[in-house]
C-alpha cells in the first residue's frame, strides 16, 4: 500500500508541473510565473518616421517606451486605434520621478493630449487596463528617436 501511495504522489506532482501554463476561456495564453522568472508583457515597434508605434500588450500590463527630453508646456498628442474595445491608459512618465501624466481611452480608440508639466526626460507610458490582450496603433505628434 505504501508503494502505491508513493507512486500516486509522484505521478500527481509530475502532472501538476506539466500543466504550469494554460489557456483561459477567451483563448488567451496565460503563463504561470514562478519566483525569479519574467514574462514578456508586450511588444512595440517604432515606424521609420518615429511617429507611429505598433504594439501588442497583454491584459493588465504596462510598457514604458523611449527616453525623450521634453520641455515644459509642450503638447503631446496620442492618437490611439485598436481593433478591439480595450481600456487603455496612455501618456508620459517622468524618468527621474516616475510620475505618470496620462488619460484613459475607454474603448481602444481615441485621442489623448498631455501637456508636459516640467522640463525632464520622459518615456511614453501605455497600460492595458483590460484583462484581454490589446493590439494597438499609436500615432504621435512628436518624433521619437527610439523606443527600447
Amino acid at each position: 500500500m505504501k508503494k502505491i501511495n508513493f507512486t500516486f504522489i509522484i505521478t500527481f506532482s509530475l502532472l501538476l508541473s506539466a500543466c504550469s501554463n494554460s489557456v483561459d476561456e477567451t483563448n488567451n495564453y496565460v503563463p504561470t510565473v514562478e519566483s525569479g522568472q519574467t514574462v514578456e508583457s508586450g511588444r512595440a515597434k517604432l515606424s521609420q518616421n518615429g511617429k507611429e508605434i505598433e504594439m501588442r500588450l497583454i491584459g493588465g500590463a504596462e510598457l514604458n517606451l523611449g527616453n525623450e527630453r521634453l520641455e515644459k508646456g509642450k503638447n503631446i498628442t496620442f492618437s490611439l486605434v485598436s481593433d478591439e474595445e480595450r481600456e487603455i491608459e496612455i501618456g508620459i512618465i517622468s524618468i527621474s520621478t516616475e510620475e505618470i501624466y496620462s488619460n484613459i481611452v475607454k474603448n481602444g480608440n481615441g485621442i489623448v493630449d498631455i501637456i508636459v508639466p516640467y522640463n525632464d526626460d520622459y518615456s511614453i507610458y501605455v497600460k492595458n487596463n483590460d484583462s484581454d490582450t490589446a493590439n494597438l496603433n499609436i500615432k504621435l505628434n512628436i518624433k521619437l528617436a527610439k523606443i527600447d
